[in-house]
């Protein structure tokens, strides 16, 4: 993707900034650990990343992500969003883009993602995006959801998560060249082991001879954990000595 990517809208000093955009509520969710965790690999990468995320002004949850950002080396930019209508959100990120010399805007959502196609009119920038996926929340998320799958088929590269996901995509318009499977990354060095297993158990409780099943993400549909309580209970029937955490 970065030979494909590359080419310049304009020559810039300093390295080709790639420019991270993704709207949040309180202190985020699972994508940001990738976003935010991303800025500190770039090192020989040819390219500089900074993150720019969209927040409702005064949302206590963000100072996370800010001490996040801070902890993991991302460079953080706060950009007040006081909701659909505010088109000071987008002034900001055209300025941003001017200031920083944007080469490429990287959209995290559907709103980004609509973004990036308006600004793209008063900063020329390439334009990819990441699709990690959709929830069925409110009343809204469906309109939200229909705009974003409008919006991805004018995007030079779409990154998804999961195969099911660039499927949909694929559905949806993305011509299958520019739809790429690009798995969530993790960074070996923060989740290893740190302590025995034997220590671990012992510290919560567990017996030693326990078998112990982890389960972590949002209590939500799409994250399965009727399935996993399903399997445990089967197990369990079986006379299988577990606990889920």
């Amino acid at each position: 993707m970065k030979s494909s990517l590359s080419s310049s809208v304009g020559k810039t000093n300093g390295l080709p900034v790639v420019l991270d955009t993704r709207v949040v509520t309180e202190s985020g969710g699972g994508p940001d650990k990738t976003i935010l965790n991303s800025p500190r690999f770039f090192a020989g990468s040819g390219y500089r990343m900074l993150c720019a995320y969209m927040h409702p002004p005064g949302d206590r949850g963000f100072d996370q992500l800010r001490s996040k950002a801070e902890a993991w080396q991302a460079p953080l930019l706060s950009v007040p969003d006081r909701g659909a209508w505010d088109w000071r959100v987008v002034t900001q990120l055209v300025g941003i883009c001017r200031r920083e010399r944007v080469r490429i805007w990287h959209g995290h959502d559907y709103k980004s993602n609509a973004l990036g196609l308006l600004v793209r009119r008063f900063w020329p920038m390439r334009l990819v995006t990441t699709v990690h996926g959709w929830v069925q929340e409110t009343r809204r998320t469906p309109l939200y959801y229909k705009i974003d799958r409008l919006c991805l088929p004018r995007y030079e590269r779409v990154l998804c998560v999961s195969p099911d996901l660039r499927e949909v995509c694929l559905t949806v318009g993305v011509p299958e060249d520019k739809c790429l499977l690009v798995e969530n990354g993790i960074d070996t060095e923060q989740y290893q082991r740190r302590q025995l297993i034997t220590v671990a158990k012992k510290r919560l409780g567990i017996p030693a001879h326990c078998m112990v099943l982890g389960g972590v993400g949002r209590l939500s549909a799409e994250k399965g954990f009727d399935h996993l309580l399903r399997a445990a209970h089967a197990l369990l029937r079986r006379g299988l000595d577990l606990q889920i955490l």
